[in-house]
């Protein structure tokens, strides 16, 4: 065996090892990387939920301006399953989904029960949209909701300040007023206490049902975005709403006509008089 032979084996050992070393390398880095790009994408998703609920807010009040003033309704009753996201999205009570016949407030889109597109879909909620979605298992239509203490409409049994349409001068403090949020239930589209938002950013929020009916939260690091009635968004956690101190301007009352109040209930019914205001006709 020649001496150039021999160098040439120990050469190619060498440029193997070398190759083996680089794998390992990349494999560490990757390793590394992985968590801040999901952070990354996470946060991105979380972005644009936000300008999501920023131009659901833009639509109100536009809508506002074209209705004397008055707020959206979550739901408007007598006319067919006509709820805030076919209204804003500019559909009537006849149109098909993703073909509305008005125009739209503020461009907000819409378009079907089970179409994961447009204004009213977070793109940071891993559940899907279905028809006939099952609690913990998928969304019908949106995965937003709004505060029903502000924006009335419900089933034609309930009194109270949930049945009672609302115009902007109901509101004395806009910046504490939620209106719109990242939702929990499937098919209510609406929270009235704050168990009932899904704080999906963040942590995420990993509960189920019963412990929401249960008035229990997700954990310190989930968050959820929740559009005020100035405008803004802003991501909020479970326990900083909980020690939102009760409006002392605020009359809302529940449908036996009792005062609204409590930790589950005090940040919704900040910034506005819930009594005030039209009963739906």
């Amino acid at each position: 065996m020649s001496r150039t032979d021999t160098g040439n084996r120990i050469s190619s050992r060498f440029t193997l090892i070398e190759l083996l070393v680089v794998i390992a390398i990349i494999a560490i880095l990757a390793s590394m990387l992985l968590p801040a790009l999901n952070k990354a994408r996470a946060a991105a998703k979380a972005g644009s939920c936000v300008n999501n609920l920023k131009q659901i807010g833009m639509g109100g009040m536009f809508y506002a301006q074209d209705n004397h003033e008055y707020l959206f309704p979550q739901y408007a009753k007598g006319f067919g399953d006509h709820y805030f996201f076919r209204i804003l999205s500019g559909h009537s009570p006849s149109d098909t989904p993703g073909k509305p016949s008005l125009a739209s407030y503020g461009g907000l889109t819409w378009h079907g029960m089970d179409v994961a597109k447009g204004s009213f879909v977070c793109p940071g909620e891993a559940l899907p949209l279905k028809i006939g979605a099952v609690q913990d298992e998928g969304y019908e239509s949106t995965h937003y909701g709004v505060n029903l203490h502000l924006h009335a409409g419900v089933d034609s049994t309930w009194t109270g300040s949930y049945v009672r349409f609302k115009r902007l001068s109901s509101i004395h403090a806009p910046s504490r007023a939620i209106s719109a949020g990242d939702n929990f239930r499937v098919s209510a589209r609406y929270f009235n206490y704050i168990s009932y938002i899904k704080f999906r950013h963040g942590s995420g929020d990993y509960r189920k049902i019963a412990n929401a009916d249960a008035y229990q939260g997700p954990g310190s690091g989930a968050a959820a975005n929740l559009l005020y009635a100035d405008g803004h968004v802003k991501p909020t956690g479970f326990f900083e709403l909980r020690t939102v101190s009760k409006d002392p301007m605020s009359n809302t009352v529940n449908s036996a006509g009792a005062a609204i109040s409590g930790q589950d209930a005090d940040a919704l019914t900040a910034g506005f008089r819930g009594n005030n205001g039209g009963l739906i006709p």
